[in-house]
């Protein structure tokens, strides 16, 4: 655990939050996460954001339902010119 958290630059006690749940990793480590267990990093992006979806629709007592509403809403977003 502690050569993880040295590899990610975050102290130990940040690392066993983020192992019990309690707080998410920070998105921008999740390149240093596929280069050090050698994993594809669209498998930990799909990881990542699945759990981060999946713990909001928990925590909020939504329906698994949100999860169609979300799909519309991201494929508007793709049809959409991205704006600066």
């Amino acid at each position: 655990q502690t050569d993880l958290a040295y590899h990610l630059r975050i102290d130990a006690a940040r690392l066993s939050r983020i192992e019990n749940g309690k707080i998410f990793l920070d998105k921008n480590k999740m390149s240093i996460l596929s280069k050090l267990f050698e994993i594809d990093i669209s498998i930990i992006r799909k990881q990542y954001f699945g759990d981060k979806i999946a713990r909001t629709i928990y925590e909020n007592n939504c329906s698994i339902s949100v999860l169609s509403t979300a799909e519309e809403i991201y494929n508007q977003y793709k049809r959409s010119p991205k704006s600066c």
